[in-house]
């Protein structure tokens, strides 16, 4: 059996990425031809944005989904107004919970 102290130890909450979308970052290397590098949470990270848009650094940035090792984000003015989702399918805003 695996001692409490362990099993506590490898059993926290942010494992994995999904905790991340909704979060907000910035972008540390500009975006060319649709991918760059941000910076979410102290980490960063390869990102995609979903459109072809120009994003420089320092331009701020919401995740919106998860591609892999990538995180797929837009620009924050972008951004669902606040109580309002994204559809997965189609990235639009929808009314309800955030995702």
């Amino acid at each position: 059996a695996m001692p409490v102290v362990a099993r506590t130890r490898f059993s926290t909450g942010t494992f994995g990425r999904s905790h991340l979308v909704g979060s907000t970052g910035v972008v540390v290397e500009a975006f060319v031809d649709g991918a760059g590098v941000v910076e979410v949470e102290g980490a960063r990270w390869r990102a995609s944005a979903h459109r072809e848009s120009h994003l420089p650094e320092g331009a701020d940035v919401e995740v919106t989904g998860l591609q892999g090792l990538w995180l797929e984000v837009d620009p924050q003015s972008l951004a669902c107004p606040a109580g309002v989702g994204r559809a997965p399918s189609t990235r639009s805003c929808r009314a309800g919970p955030s995702l």
